[in-house]
């Protein structure tokens, strides 16, 4: 009865030294499990903020290039100043108005580009200033600095000259497109 006491006790002492090795074990790998989770789910939320930030630059690089289009729609190119000009020659026709450009010049401030006009409007009063108006609320980034006007007394009645100084809007050449 002894030997069986004896291996009845060495069979308990092996069996709890095997239960609490696989018990280290299993404690040491849950362990290095959660660590590896925590590093992946740090990487996770990095790579997250990362995609949203680059989300929202995107959603803004399209909401500032639609704006640049409409802005730019009230610009003209340097390439188009002559049909700009041929444009603003024909405005008084249909109002009762000869206008003419009289010189044509360029001004770069602080990256902004504009052509500078002078411009000669003649004809009746109400023409005159009916082109004048037409030139100057026109659906371009246009602005009248000065105007003088004269009358002369013709034998077919009063003909009126308005001398315009005008600038215009000109696209930037760094205008890109992503």
């Amino acid at each position: 009865m002894k030997n069986n006491s004896l291996i009845s006790l060495a069979a308990t002492t092996l069996l709890l030294v095997v239960s609490g090795g696989l018990y280290g074990f299993g404690y040491y790998v849950l362990t290095s499990s959660t660590a590896k989770s925590a590093n992946l789910q740090t990487q996770i939320d990095a790579k997250t903020v990362e995609l949203d930030r680059a989300t929202r630059a995107h959603v803004e690089l399209t909401t500032l290039t639609a704006d640049e289009d409409a802005l730019n729609q009230y610009s003209i190119q340097k390439s188009d100043v002559v049909p700009f000009l041929e444009t603003l020659q024909s405005t008084g026709k249909p109002l009762g108005s000869v206008v003419k450009v009289l010189s044509v010049g360029d001004q770069n401030t602080d990256g902004h580009s504009r052509i500078l006009l002078s411009l000669s409007i003649s004809g009746s009063f109400d023409s005159v200033m009916r082109t004048l108006g037409a030139i100057e609320y026109g659906p371009y980034d246009g602005v009248v600095s000065s105007v003088a006007l004269d009358t002369a007394k013709l034998p077919t009645g009063n003909v009126w000259t308005a001398a315009v100084l005008y600038s215009v809007g000109v696209q930037s050449a760094t205008s890109t497109k992503p």
